[in-house]
Formats: C-alpha cells, sequence, structure tokens
C-alpha cells in the first residue's frame, strides 16, 4: 500500500517485529463497519484531500531531507560518544569500536505525519557502560560545543529524561535507552519483547516510544486514510487548544492511538467518512472506558501492565498497544477532560454540518477555527514564570509546565464554586503580573486559566480568594526543584487575578484584536440573553403550574376513591376486568381512573422564574457581579518572612474537598478489569446517517 512503509532513520521498516513467543497481536473490538466507500463518500474524499492541500501543508522534500541530515550527524556524534565511553570504562579500542549503539525514532516523523516544524523524538540505544549521568554531562556537553546545536536543555526528573534541543533549526528531543548488555549489535530488533529483559523503568518507557508507533503502524488497517485523517485532528487539536501531554490534555501519542482505534471500526472507509466517526466514537464514548487497539498481554518479564481496577482513578484512559500497556493519557484530569468532551461535542457538530453541506470549503475552514477561551470567561488567572537568565529560564518554565496541571486540579477541588477550571495550554511571552515586588524579571512567559464561576453556588457579588491554592503550588514548585539541586535564584511563579477587560492586548491577537474581541463578547452576550428570554417566554406561566398541580391532586384523589370503592363492593361481572397485582378483587378498566397529571418537573418549575441576567455569570459592568482576587497573601519562600499585602478574610470553603476519586460527583464507576484473553469485543455504536456511504 503506497504510504506505508516506516524505512526511516532509525528502525527495521517492517513496521512491527517479534513480540513473545507465539504471541500474535488481536484486535480488541471486531470492526463495526466494513462497508466501501460510496461514490459520495470518494466525492467527499476529494473535496478534503483538495481544503487540506491549501490548509493542511506537510512537509517539503527539502525539509525531509534537512531532517534526515541532522539525524545522520546526532548518530554520528552518538558512536563517537559511545566509542569514547567504553575507552574511559577501560575497554581496549576494538572492542569499544564493537561496542555499537543505535538511533531509533518515534512519533509523528517515524509515522510520516509530516508536520511542518514538527519535533524529532530520537532514542538512543547504548550499551551498559554508557549511563544516564555519562549522557547528561559527556553527551549534553559535546551538543552544547556543536556549532549548529542551540537551546539545550536537558530534563532528567521527567518520567522519560530526555534532552531538549535544536539542531541546525530543528527541534529534537532526545533520550536514552541503556540496555543491560555489554554490545548493541547493528541486528537489534527493537519490537523484540526480549529487548526490555532486566531494563529499568526509564529505559523500559524510552524503548516503548518506537515499539508503540511501529505496533500502531501495524495495526492501522487503512494507512492511507489515517495519514490525512490524523493531520486533521492534530491541527484541530492545536487551535482549539488541546494539544499538551503534559498539561493534562493530549498529546500526538494520544491522537494517533484514537485515529488508529477509528481505523480498526472502520477498515474499509475513506478520509471523510473517518474524521466524522473519530469525532462521532470520541463524543459519545463512556470514560474511563479504554480506547485499546490490542487486547493486552503479558510476556513475563515482569513488567507492570496496565488494568483498569488497579487505575481506577484513571478518567480517560488511552493504552498503548505495545508490551507492557500503559495508560498514554495519565496526566487527563476530570477537568481537562471536560473542556476535551466538549469540544469534541462541538467538533461532531461542525463534521456533521461538513456532511450535510457536501464538503463546502466553509463546513472545513469552521473544524479549524481558533479557540474562543479568551472570549469564553469572565475571569482568568495569570501564571508569570520568571528567571534571571535565559538558560535557567529554560529549565524552569520546563518544570513549572509540567506542573500546571496540579494547579488546575487544586482549583477545581479547592472548594470554591469553580463551574469550569480551563488551562490554555500555549505560553505568551513577558510579565502579566508586574514581577515580584513591582520588580520586572528578566526572563518570564505566562500561562492563562479560565474560570467559569457556577452562580447556583456563589452569590452574586462575592470575593473568591484563591490564594490559598496559589501559595500551595507556589511552594512546591519551588521546593521540589530545591530539593532536585536546580533551583536557582529569581526562578519564581506568580498568579495574578485578571477579568475579561483586563486582559491584555496580545491575547487577542488570533482574533483580530481588543476591538474585535470586544464587538464578538458584546454580541455572544446579547444573543444568550435573547436565548434566556426565549426560554423563559415557553416556560409555563405560574397560573398554569398551579392549575396542573391542582388537577394532578384531584386525579389523583379521583383514583384514591376509585379504588377504595372498588375494594368495598363485589366486582362487576361483566367488562373485561384485570387481575389485581397483589391480591385483592379485580378493578374493571372502563372504571379504572385515568393517569393523573404529573406535576411540572423541578426544571420545569424553576424556568418561570429564570430572569435572563440572573442566568449569566455577571455583567463585567456590574459592580455587584462575582469577583475573583488574589488576597494579598503571598507564602514565603525559604529564607522570607511571610507577608500580608491587605488584611483580607480569606473565604470560608462553601463545598469541603473531595479527598477521594470515587467520591467524587459526576464521574462513572471504573470499568471492570480486562482479562486479557478471549475473543474480540462487540462495539455497538449508534451512528447518524450518512448520505450515501457506510453507516
Amino acid at each position: 500500500m503506497a504510504g506505508r512503509g516506516l524505512g526511516a532513520a532509525g528502525g527495521p521498516s517492517s513496521g512491527g517485529g517479534k513480540r513473545a513467543a507465539g504471541h500474535v497481536p488481536r484486535p480488541m473490538y471486531e470492526p463495526i463497519n466494513t462497508s466501501a466507500p460510496s461514490k459520495t463518500d470518494l466525492e467527499l474524499d476529494a473535496k478534503l484531500e483538495a481544503f487540506m492541500r491549501d490548509n493542511v501543508p506537510v512537509m517539503t522534500s527539502v525539509d525531509l531531507r534537512r531532517r534526515e541530515q541532522v539525524l545522520g550527524k546526532i548518530r554520528a556524534m552518538f558512536l563517537q560518544w559511545v566509542i569514547d565511553s567504553a575507552l574511559e570504562a577501560g575497554m581496549s579500542e576494538e572492542a569499544a569500536k564493537a561496542a555499537g549503539g543505535k538511533i531509533y525514532t518515534s512519533g509523528s516523523y517515524r509515522l510520516r505525519i509530516h508536520e511542518p516544524n514538527s519535533d524529532i523524538d530520537a532514542i538512543c540505544v547504548a550499551p551498559q557502560f554508557c549511563t544516564s549521568e555519562l549522557f547528561f554531562t559527556t553527551l549534553k556537553e559535546r551538543l552544547i560545543a556543536h556549532p549548529l546545536v542551540a537551546n539545550v536543555n536537558a530534563i532528567q526528573t521527567a518520567a522519560v529524561p530526555i534532552i531538549e534541543l535544536v539542531f541546525d533549526e530543528i527541534d529534537i528531543d532526545l533520550g536514552l535507552a541503556c540496555l543491560p548488555v555489554p554490545t548493541v549489535p547493528p541486528t537489534l530488533d527493537i519490537d523484540d519483547d526480549q529487548v526490555l529483559d532486566g531494563v529499568d523503568r526509564p529505559t523500559e518507557k524510552c524503548v516503548n516510544g518506537p515499539r508503540v508507533t511501529n505496533m500502531i503502524h501495524r495495526l492501522v488497517p487503512n494507512y492511507d486514510s489515517f495519514l490525512p485523517v490524523v493531520r486533521c485532528v492534530r491541527k484541530w487539536a492545536k487551535s482549539r487548544g488541546l494539544y499538551s501531554n503534559k498539561m493534562g490534555y493530549l498529546g500526538g501519542v494520544n491522537f494517533n492511538i484514537m485515529v488508529a482505534f477509528a481505523c480498526q471500526m472502520y477498515p474499509n472507509a475513506g478520509p471523510s467518512t473517518l474524521l466524522h466517526r473519530f469525532f462521532k466514537l470520541m463524543a459519545g464514548w463512556n470514560w474511563p472506558n479504554a480506547i485499546q487497539l490490542v487486547q493486552p498481554y503479558d510476556a513475563e518479564l515482569g513488567l507492570e501492565v496496565w488494568n483498569a481496577r488497579a487505575n481506577s482513578w484513571h478518567c480517560m484512559p488511552i493504552i498503548t498497544p505495545a508490551y507492557p500497556v500503559m495508560n498514554s493519557s495519565a496526566n487527563v484530569s476530570r477537568f481537562t477532560l471536560d473542556v476535551m468532551t466538549s469540544e469534541f461535542s462541538r467538533g461532531l457538530e461542525v463534521v456533521n454540518g461538513i456532511m450535510k453541506e457536501k464538503g463546502s470549503l466553509s463546513a472545513f475552514s469552521k473544524l479549524f477555527e481558533p479557540s474562543d477561551f479568551f472570549l469564553r470567561y469572565n475571569h482568568y488567572l495569570a501564571v508569570d514564570m520568571m528567571a534571571s537568565s535565559e538558560e535557567e529560564h529554560r529549565a524552569w518554565v520546563g518544570w513549572v509546565e509540567s506542573r500546571l496541571r496540579k494547579l488546575v486540579e487544586g482549583l477545581g477541588l479547592s472548594g470554591l464554586p469553580f463551574k469550569r477550571v480551563h488551562l490554555w495550554p500555549k505560553k505568551f511571552e513577558g510579565c502579566v503580573g508586574g514581577g515580584v515586588g513591582g520588580e520586572l524579571p528578566a526572563h518570564s512567559v505566562a500561562y492563562f486559566i479560565g474560570l467559569e464561576i457556577d452562580p447556583r453556588r456563589s452569590k452574586k457579588g462575592a470575593v473568591l480568594d484563591v490564594d490559598k491554592v496559589t501559595n500551595r503550588f507556589r511552594m512546591e514548585s519551588v521546593g521540589h526543584a530545591t530539593s532536585r539541586g536546580f533551583h536557582r535564584p529569581g526562578m519564581d511563579v506568580m498568579a495574578t487575578a485578571k477579568s475579561w477587560k483586563d486582559l491584555p492586548g496580545f491575547v487577542f491577537e488570533s482574533i483580530g484584536g481588543s476591538e474585535a474581541a470586544a464587538a464578538e463578547r458584546k454580541r455572544r452576550r446579547r444573543a444568550e440573553k435573547e436565548r434566556l428570554a426565549a426560554i423563559a417566554a415557553a416556560a409555563p406561566k405560574p397560573e398554569q403550574l398551579r392549575a396542573a398541580k391542582e388537577a394532578a391532586a384531584a386525579a389523583a384523589a379521583a383514583a384514591a376513591a376509585t379504588a377504595a370503592a372498588a375494594t368495598a363492593a363485589p366486582a362487576d361481572s361483566g367488562g373485561v376486568q384485570e387481575a389485581p397485582k397483589t391480591g385483592g378483587p379485580a378493578v374493571k378498566k372502563e372504571d379504572a381512573a385515568p393517569p393523573p397529571v404529573l406535576p411540572p418537573t423541578p426544571a420545569e418549575a424553576a424556568a418561570v422564574s429564570v430572569k435572563p441576567e440572573a442566568a449569566l455569570e455577571g455583567d463585567l459592568d456590574d459592580e455587584g457581579a462575582t469577583k475573583l482576587v488574589l488576597s494579598g497573601a503571598r507564602a514565603a519562600l525559604p529564607g522570607q518572612k511571610r507577608k500580608r499585602a491587605v488584611d483580607v478574610v480569606d473565604l470560608v470553603d462553601l463545598v469541603p474537598v473531595v479527598p477521594s476519586w470515587k467520591n467524587r460527583p459526576g464521574l462513572p464507576p471504573p470499568p471492570p478489569p480486562s482479562s486479557g484473553g478471549g475473543g474480540m469485543k462487540r462495539l455497538t455504536v449508534q451512528l447518524l446517517p450518512h448520505a450515501g456511504g457506510a453507516s
């Protein structure tokens, strides 16, 4: 099949090698539909291809050659580093040259997704004497000294330790897999499960990068359809602010698995149908049921294999297909899941429109519209990450970025009446909060968190103080960095409460600037008031509710009287009788009381008294609107005294913090554990009609 080969630098071109002895990976679910594309489907495919040609570009052949050349230079540097490390370990020159080593790639580059300006995930597989300590010292020093290398940043505290660098303007993430063997032969098969025998945890996770990529490639039945769909989905996720695994959303491997899953369910579908089915599946998926491509198995190497019961707190499990299977989306919280669920629903609504409009340009464009994050909320937190030098700032920002999801969870579980806590996973250059003590830092970036306040749990005019949460996040970020030995003076993280009208103008650049944003917000608020007014107008009037309630009471009394009369008098032999359910005389159907008129539901009754203005979170120009503040209490860093700029009484929590996952409201119970055996599961999905195509 055209476009299927994985013959890129760094591994076998088979797309998946040996597994455990005698094991053949089996799909987790049977396909939903195996129909071939119809004429209408093929026409939509052609329109999608034309749209992508102009709006979803791929790398040029020149860019691809540059990446291959960069990988070749990195491979040469790595192999020389292995030889020098062997010589320093006391090995002979002949043995050092025979020690070997290989570089494998994974992720989007390996799958040939070929997004412009995308990075390359590369893994250095080395013998046992090439330790992690040497990797982050001697090899890092060689990279820094290379004239084409810039922005070298070692991240040793991550679950998969890597060196980030820019080589000839190409971003590279370089990891180390240190195998417990004296040599790495040229014939090493990274897909053989035995390569994991005796490895440590970081090496296991590192090696699984290319192993998972190869397995995804192997399991996709229609790779020519997979590539355009995964390109569209990744562009959609980036446009809508959902592309960041470390911040609690999803990353490349997650979307690769999810699109591969849609391909398995519809193995003969074309790209346009698959794009629609992807959003249909994800919008209706019953989380925390896991997305799995294969039935899990244990190669009996002593490695931990993911299962639902042992990980019941995982709210959006997307399971990697290679042994040992693990949850690739463990960073997702119920707060980021809430954001993604609404975006999947919006995406489904848009692709339904695409199908209805037969793939018009405007319909496709709507799917990739920028997020309205900076229009949606009245309250925001600006989180500034500051440091004194550029090198320290890179390390500090990487560290705090990996912890931002903890701040989101802290806000969501604080007991404050937040309906949604929404982190925007893209940073802005500059300092929004004014620095520490009014002094602007030398280097700073800012992230924003949107906060939607639940009007049912907050009184109008309330002051919500988030100091406790932000101070705890600041102290933990600084404290953990200090304990790991890389915190330096000037490294700090500060949060500032902002109303919408106080947001800096640069956040609106993607939506046409501040004036365009203000006009759009005004239009939305007017439309929302009109919608709520229409709901109130259509709702039953108070007198109608009273009449319905009185009618229901009268009907119930009549039914009780009829039942009492039937019990006192013998049943008439005429007419058709119903057998009593639990003893007693029969009751004639013609004598049975009509069903009572039920009173309105609480929602129906409440709709009568809803004022359009009351349902809104609060007008920005209303002095009585709810306010989000930082009271001025700043946690003291080591060696500092605690200061309080303003004497404000902290708000008493409105809802107690729920410490247990099982007791958190609104979450479904975890699914039963997978047995890992048996046949494939049947996935039942109710699909929307698709004109001329498979359903």
